[in-house]
């Protein structure tokens, strides 16, 4: 039986090592870059309603967001069922000459994937920023919350959270 080569040669190795190296800086230059950003406006707003302690009127906003994703999730995922069915069909008849249409299908669904990845956002997923957010000032990363608004604070932020949570709303602890 042939399990082909379990090592790299070294010259192998030295492309993979600097490969590597590149992609770590650029992946380091656009974390810096990231820790710079302003927050988005869509932030601020949520942090707003935090400040204020209206639960009712981030239900509201939670129910906008749900309905701006749905809206633009359903053509992606009509897509990515018509592509999946293209692909199982293709796999299934396991043809050699359909081989670079799979390819091109996985392709597709990937990038489909990845679409759909940066519209799924939720209340869940501001209330997650805004934790992030205070754990950033804790390690000194920004300056916290008080960069989104100079009366957010970390006990408004828990008082609304814990109000959310008691009002019957569901969270998702898993992200």
């Amino acid at each position: 039986m042939n399990r082909g080569r379990e090592y790299l040669d070294p010259e192998e190795r030295r492309k993979l090592e600097s490969t590597t190296d590149t992609l770590d800086h650029e992946i380091a230059k656009i974390k810096r870059i990231r820790l710079q950003a302003p927050p988005h406006a869509l932030f601020q707003t949520f942090a707003h309603l935090v400040i204020t302690n209206d639960l009712d009127k981030i239900t509201e906003f939670g129910a906008y967001l749900n309905d701006w994703k749905q809206k633009r999730r359903a053509p992606l995922l009509d897509a990515k069922l018509t592509l999946r069915k293209e692909l199982d069909a293709l796999v299934e008849g396991q043809e050699a000459t359909h081989s670079t249409r799979v390819a091109d299908l996985r392709s597709e669904l990937a990038a489909l994937q990845k679409k759909i990845d940066e519209i799924d956002v939720s209340t869940d997923s501001f209330w997650l920023e805004l934790m992030l957010w205070h754990e950033m000032e804790r390690i000194g990363a920004r300056h916290g919350l008080r960069e989104i608004h100079d009366r957010l604070t970390f006990s408004a932020s828990k008082t609304a959270y814990l109000g959310w949570v008691k009002n019957g709303n569901p969270v998702h602890f898993l992200h």
